[in-house]
């Protein structure tokens, strides 16, 4: 977001931040009134930068920020919607703006594969028990092993790291975030024996592959690739 000029008296002054606020306050709001309610749908602004005086209004305000959707047209729809809310907000502050990256709504879903959930399962109650095995609830984070599963039939699970008695079990990206490290032993067991009977299943596990190529998949992902001398590197989201 940017304004036309620096000042420190706000009555002759466009202010970058009061956009954004008037922006983010309507985002915010939006969730309930244009967005379905029955697709779950998270966002949030995590990163903001302005200014770097008390006494004078910035030039301009960058932020950053995350959404997470588990419905591909959910996720297209609330891109139609940030964009025009940000050009309205910016109209009636007297700003305007830049996408450093525009927001593109990516299918990087984690969708656990039936049969290789089912030989996961399996695994489980032979190494740990079945009371061992339980279901988790869709997690609104954001994990490439879904861009894995792109490519093969896969499974994600969640190893249980949390004990309250340790005082462990932060969520993640949390200062005090801290496993109950037991545990890592039970994950390798697990994980051994889902190799094990993954490799001995007679049957062709059924999926969808992926048919782009790496430079092709990635593009069209919005994610950017640098190749110094045929070694690809993965430089930024």
């Amino acid at each position: 977001m940017r304004k036309e000029w620096t000042c420190s008296r706000p009555d002759l002054a466009t202010s970058p931040i009061a956009c954004f606020i008037d922006f983010y306050n309507d985002l915010q709001a939006a969730r309930i009134r244009s967005l379905k309610p029955f697709e779950p749908i998270t966002y949030s602004v995590g990163s903001i930068q302005a200014g770097s005086s008390a006494n004078v209004i910035p030039d301009d305000l960058c932020f950053s920020g995350t959404a997470r959707f588990l419905q591909e047209e959910q996720g297209k729809a609330a891109r139609q919607l940030f964009i025009r809310l940000l050009d309205e907000a910016c109209h009636k502050n007297n700003c305007n703006y830049d996408f450093i990256q525009e927001p593109v709504p990516i299918h990087l879903f984690v969708d656990n594969e039936e049969t290789c959930s089912e030989i996961a399962a399996n695994a489980i109650i032979k190494t740990l028990g079945k009371n061992a095995l339980t279901e988790h609830h869709a997690w609104m984070a954001s994990e490439s092993f879904g861009l894995y599963q792109q490519c093969f039939p896969g499974v994600f699970a969640f190893v249980g790291i949390k004990n309250v008695e340790k005082r462990v079990g932060a969520e993640h990206h949390n200062t005090h975030f801290a496993i109950d490290e037991n545990v890592l032993k039970l994950g390798v067991a697990t994980t051994v024996q889902y190799a094990i009977d993954f490799l001995n299943y007679g049957e062709e596990i059924p999926y969808e592959k992926e048919t782009r190529d790496v430079t092709t998949l990635f593009n069209e992902l919005n994610f950017a690739i640098y190749e110094p001398e045929d070694e690809w590197t993965l430089i930024g989201l």
